[in-house]
């Protein structure tokens, strides 16, 4: 809890990046595994599962639709972490409740904007150069030690790829990497840490693209 509190304040979420939409969409992603948590507890009641709906709707306001598969990600993951984990269909069950609360509060703006998709720039595909460009680069988990490293080598053009502006650096500094490290040390009495663990591995393999 500690380790998660100090990254969202500290770290990422908030030093490193350099898109104000990206920051207002990252400060949403612990609410909506929050209420997609509660919203599995106790008997099915419509005020969770509305309330679970308003993040996910924020972070489309905000800018950054596409990050809302991420946070529907982490929030069923989540549902799996807690002391009474919810069962899969439970967890994927409220999760689509809360979806179809968050489609209706931003129906005023999804449906013009699902209007203009066909004539974006993007509606045709991206090229493969351009998919890889935005993949994490193995080098550049440094940064996760070392502050500012990879930006430094990205400008030497050593990852063989351009500067990416919006992340500079993967830093979250030194609190929260030592206390995430103190947590992961329960893996052997917690099946729940082991849990975490393969979710970091399976994120890492899909950020390494």
């Amino acid at each position: 809890t500690f380790s998660a509190l100090s990254f969202a304040f500290g770290g990422v979420a908030v030093g490193t990046s350099l898109s104000p939409m990206l920051t207002a969409e990252h400060s949403w992603l612990p609410w909506a595994s929050l209420g997609v948590v509660v919203a599995c507890r106790g008997h099915v009641a419509i005020w969770p599962t509305a309330l679970a709906g308003l993040p996910f709707a924020a972070m489309y306001l905000v800018g950054a639709p596409e990050n809302a598969l991420l946070a529907a990600v982490l929030a069923v993951l989540s549902t799996r972490l807690v002391d009474t984990p919810a069962s899969w269909s439970r967890a994927l069950g409220q999760l689509a409740a809360a979806g179809a609360v968050s489609v209706a509060l931003v129906a005023f703006s999804l449906l013009p904007a699902l209007s203009f998709i066909a004539t974006s720039d993007r509606s045709g595909g991206i090229s493969p150069a351009e998919a890889g460009r935005w993949s994490l680069h193995p080098g550049e988990l440094l940064g996760l030690v070392v502050p500012k490293l990879c930006p430094s080598l990205i400008a030497a053009e050593t990852l063989g790829q351009p500067q990416r502006p919006w992340h500079p650096s993967l830093f979250t500094g030194m609190v929260a990497a030592g206390l995430a490290c103190i947590g992961l040390l329960g893996w052997r009495r917690d099946a729940r840490v082991r849990w975490v663990m393969l979710v970091i591995l399976g994120l890492l393999l899909v950020a390494l693209g």
